[in-house]
């Protein structure tokens, strides 16, 4: 049990690997509520660009954002039985659809690397770090500015942070 708990002096997180389009992206598990198969969406009328809409888990309301789209602007198969991780930071509930998951992993701090500035700019990309493991890139993203970039409104805001 005291496995799962990362010690802090060691410098160490614990990144969700996913693939959407094929490619190889992370998140923070401490980010991570729950993986589930995609369930029925249900349809959200004028939503923003990427939200497919809402589902219902245990009681809870997520809203549904399509990661294919934010990243590649094109709509994730949904025959394809995807994958939806349900997060919960900044006091909302929302849901990434990716295409597979592969796995958690245990990464040193040190090991991410910040973008380069053609990869990277500040007011476009999503990506906050990039990892190497076993001959493969992953791309970490900052799963609050795609939710804030949809909504500027659901960004964290100052006074929150003083509760």
């Amino acid at each position: 049990m005291g496995d799962i708990l990362l010690d802090s002096t060691r410098g160490e997180l614990e990144i969700l690997e996913f693939t959407v389009n094929g490619v190889y992206f992370g998140i923070n598990v401490a980010k991570v509520q729950e993986i589930i198969k995609a369930p029925e969406i249900t349809s959200t009328p004028l939503a923003s660009k990427g939200v497919l809409g809402c589902i219902l888990v245990r009681n809870d309301i997520y809203s549904v954002i399509d990661l294919n789209i934010i990243l590649y602007d094109k709509k994730t198969d949904m025959e394809s039985q995807p994958y939806i991780i349900l997060c919960n930071f900044n006091n909302q509930k929302n849901s990434f659809v990716v295409e597979n998951v592969l796995g958690i992993r245990r990464v040193a701090w040190s090991e991410m690397k910040k973008p380069s500035n053609i990869l990277n700019s500040e007011d476009v990309s999503s990506i906050v770090g990039i990892i190497t493991l076993d001959d493969q890139i992953i791309s970490v993203l900052d799963f609050e500015k795609i939710v804030t970039d949809i909504n500027p409104a659901n960004g964290l805001k100052i006074d929150e942070l003083k509760a």
